[in-house]
């Protein structure tokens, strides 16, 4: 028995399921009656105790006031130089790293020893910047942003919410047609961009997107666009937003079956998705881009810009978008 009536002074009590020694200083304790509260606060110990170490490790992810970019050495170009300054100068309060090729190495050695380092080597250097976005965010959090892209509105005025853990961006204001989706080169006909995107550290959005860039890289997958870019992190994107959505299925049925005359987007940009501590706010196309197409074809879908991408490094410009206006 935990204390026999009539016991004086109890002192120890069996440890609970964490290990921690249960010590309770009693009076005189001198039939069953009186034994209840103490048997109780035993058996309860436990549980109560979970729950206080659940509630305390348990928070909000939060994405730091970290901004990350990459370039192959710490010495910018000059258009790129204007535009990195673009974020330091807006934003004061956050801490700007510019991380080169052989820190991004250390980091993948450091922090992805079993997932990412081992193919790092097979991969291009266009692939490891890619791979840096999702790996630097998933370890350190803070916001990503390619050097060809400015900052044009400050951080602390972006109107979303607290929740958030996560922002992406969409790439174009509606679901793109196959045919259509294959002469601008898009990966996925709802394609997320990934020049701008920012977390909180320990992202599974982010963790899920690397291991499937280790799974097509085994599976000998070697364009960028499906291996590390825009194709692989979409999927990663969609399947988080997928996982709470009981009829993502039956609704892909209904549009593959009759095609809505109007433009849509499975999900709406400019919305919170995620049920869980992981939280994920969707943003406009507009929003990381300032592109007429954008506004011409969805206006709904270019409010005020907080990025602007000058696709001075990408195989892929404005122009691939204007010379190509086939019907959609």
């Amino acid at each position: 028995p935990l204390l026999a009536p009539g016991k004086r002074n109890a002192k120890d009590v069996p440890a609970d399921t964490h290990g921690n020694v249960v010590r309770l200083q009693l009076g005189d304790v001198t039939d069953a009656e009186a034994m209840l509260p103490v048997l109780l606060i035993c058996l309860l110990w436990p549980a109560l105790a979970e729950a206080s170490l659940l509630q305390t490790a348990v928070k909000r992810p939060v994405i730091p006031c970290v901004i990350h970019q990459t370039a192959k050495r710490h010495q910018l170009q000059e258009n790129e130089s204007l535009w990195a300054e673009t974020w330091r100068a807006k934003n004061p309060q956050c801490k700007y790293k510019l991380w080169n090729d052989t820190e991004i190495a250390q980091l993948a050695r450091t922090r992805s020893p079993a997932l990412m380092w081992p193919i790092w080597e097979g991969l291009t250097p266009v692939q490891r910047a890619d791979v840096f976005r999702y790996l630097v965010l998933w370890d350190q959090g803070g916001y990503y942003a390619d050097v060809d892209a400015a900052c044009t509105l400050p951080i602390d005025q972006y109107k979303i919410p607290k929740e958030a853990s996560m922002i992406v961006g969409y790439e174009m204001g509606h679901r793109l047609k196959e045919k259509r989706r294959a002469e601008i080169k898009f990966a996925r006909m709802e394609q997320f961009q990934q020049w701008f995107l920012a977390s909180a550290p320990g992202n599974p959005v982010l963790l899920r997107c690397m291991e499937l860039i280790r799974q097509r890289y085994t599976w000998k997958i070697e364009s960028t666009l499906e291996l590390t870019g825009p194709g692989v992190f979409s999927d990663a994107v969609q399947e988080f937003l997928q996982q709470d959505d009981h009829r993502a299925v039956e609704e892909e049925v209904r549009i593959r079956r009759t095609p809505p005359k109007v433009h849509f987007l499975s999900y709406p940009s400019e919305t919170l998705y995620g049920s869980g501590l992981w939280k994920m706010w969707l943003l406009a196309a507009g929003r990381a881009k300032v592109s007429a197409m954008v506004a011409r074809e969805d206006p709904g879908e270019a409010p005020q810009n907080l990025v602007k991408h000058y696709f001075a490094g990408s195989w892929k410009t404005e122009k691939d978008f204007e010379s190509r206006r086939a019907s959609v």
